[in-house]
Parts: structure tokens; C-alpha cells; sequence
């Protein structure tokens, strides 16, 4: 059985939710979703976005593993 792999705005949405953020600057959400590649209502195509593993290379992935530091200002920003 295989793990779910959350969509950009899954995971910003979970993270926002834990952490209970207010958005203060919305131009810095919509960096984050240009950056792991989906910019909400805006889908690719007809077809909507893709699912699972598609969401995940080499430079997404180390973005959402610093994007809770950053957020949380234990790192710097991008």
C-alpha cells in the first residue's frame, strides 16, 4: 500500500492550519505555489493537476522539507 503524497496547496493548507498562520503577504503564498509548481485556478490543462509522485523532484522536495522552518523562522527565506 502506497504513502498519499499531498499536493502543493494540500500541503500548505495542512501547514497553514497546524501552525495556525494568518496570511499576511498573499504574493508570498502564490511564490511558494509557483515554486512547487501549482498555482491555484490555474490547473495545466482540462484534465486538472497530476497526482502523487509527480509532485515530488529534486528541487520540490528539499522546498518541502524547509518550507515549516522557514515558515516558522527557524531558516531563512528563499
Amino acid at each position: 500500500m502506497g504513502s498519499k503524497i499531498k499536493s502543493p496547496i494540500e500541503l500548505m493548507v495542512g501547514m497553514m492550519r497546524i501552525l495556525d498562520m494568518k496570511v499576511g503577504v498573499p504574493e508570498n503564498l502564490i511564490t511558494y505555489q509557483k515554486l512547487l509548481g501549482q498555482m491555484l485556478l490555474y490547473p495545466p490543462n482540462v484534465a486538472g493537476w497530476p497526482s502523487g509522485r509527480s509532485w515530488i523532484d529534486s528541487s520540490t522536495l528539499l522546498l518541502r522539507m524547509q518550507m515549516p522552518q522557514i515558515w516558522t523562522g527557524l531558516r531563512r527565506s528563499i
